[in-house]
């Protein structure tokens, strides 16, 4: 890793003074996310940081996860194709499984911190279980994430991984094109069994 300024990535001046402000220093990945880790101390929690240590600034666009070592990890924005991908899947998965609930931008604890899928499934039995709480301490039966640019194959293996440990029954990986893939804990499946009728490739051109 390495240090990090201003002219390295597209954050607002005013936001990343505020970032320069905190008790943590601040590093970047090979993979161009911000690694924060605390100078004193065990650093927080995600939930922590999102209930009664409100520390980050409110208007900060990059989304914060956390690792074992209550470092946080900052990944840039999305881009628009990005967020396109994610709201398809968010109304595909409301329409084809109206027994649960779709959602985006929530956290699942995981054994090496709290990490945020990019869309996710919860049942209702699931999510009955779970109402209330900053982030979901079993995860919910499906986890996605989306690729981006900034991706390795190792994070998002990683991510898979973590998911599947911490109870999700499938993930699914969005490419950049659209395609679709579906693994459970058993590996590779040709189709979701979930959702059987989830199609192999999303199209926000239409």
């Amino acid at each position: 890793m390495a240090t990090v300024d201003s002219k390295q990535i597209d954050m607002d001046e005013r936001v990343w003074q505020q970032l320069l402000a905190l008790p943590y220093s601040i590093e970047m990945d090979d993979e161009g996310h911000l690694i924060l880790t605390a100078l004193q101390g065990p650093g927080l929690t995600f939930e922590q940081l999102a209930s009664t240590h409100p520390i980050l600034p409110n208007d900060l666009a990059w989304k914060v996860e956390t690792n074992a070592g209550n470092q946080m990890i900052m990944s840039p924005p999305p881009h628009t194709d990005h967020n396109e991908f994610g709201t398809e899947i968010l109304l595909l998965l409301t329409r084809l499984l109206p027994n649960g609930r779709a959602l985006m931008g929530s956290g699942v604890q995981t054994s090496n911190g709290t990490r945020i899928p990019d869309v996710l499934w919860i049942s209702v039995e699931r999510r009955r279980e779970h109402r209330g709480k900053i982030s979901y301490p079993e995860a919910p039966e499906i986890c996605i994430e989306i690729l981006s640019p900034s991706n390795s194959r190792r994070e998002i293996e990683e991510k898979k991984r973590l998911y599947l440990e911490a109870g999700a029954l499938e993930v699914w990986i969005c490419g950049r094109d659209g395609s679709m893939k579906f693994f459970d804990a058993n590996g590779s499946l040709a189709a979701s069994r979930l959702c059987p009728a989830f199609p192999a490739r999303i199209n926000i051109l239409d």
